[in-house]
């Protein structure tokens, strides 16, 4: 089974300037996998995605979108359509930001992101997601 401590979640929510990277951060559990499920209050506009990770094999390399489908597992994130997938470029400093495409993201109630990989690690950790 693959988790997220609650307690590591804390740290995708500061700025990228409060970090204090060895101690906020996510990482997977079993293996380089990872799913974050981020239900909203109410409907939001996305235009944008930011990461911030280590500058190693343990950043992620591909994230999946998803919309409005809670409750995602990762044998479903596996065998859905996703969204969006991104390509991703390591960045420890939360410098790229990859557009949604608006089309797909003007009105979320609910987004999945799926990490099937990293680059070559056997774990992957992110220390910050900023949804913009």
């Amino acid at each position: 089974m693959r988790t997220i401590i609650v307690q590591q979640s804390r740290g995708l929510n500061l700025h990228v300037q409060n970090i204090t990277y060895t101690n906020d951060f996510v990482h997977s559990d079993v293996d380089e996998q990872l799913l974050f499920s981020v239900p909203f209050t109410a409907n939001v506009k996305l235009t944008g995605i930011i990461f911030s990770g280590p500058l190693s094999g343990s950043f992620p390399s591909t994230v999946r979108l998803f919309k409005d489908r809670g409750n995602m597992s990762f044998d479903d994130c596996e065998n859905a359509k996703e969204d969006q997938q991104i390509e991703l470029k390591q960045d420890s400093d939360a410098s790229i930001d990859y557009p949604l495409m608006s089309s797909k993201f003007n009105s979320v109630g609910h987004l999945t992101l799926y990490f099937p990989a990293n680059f070559g690690d056997e774990k992957t950790i992110i220390y910050t997601i900023r949804l913009e």
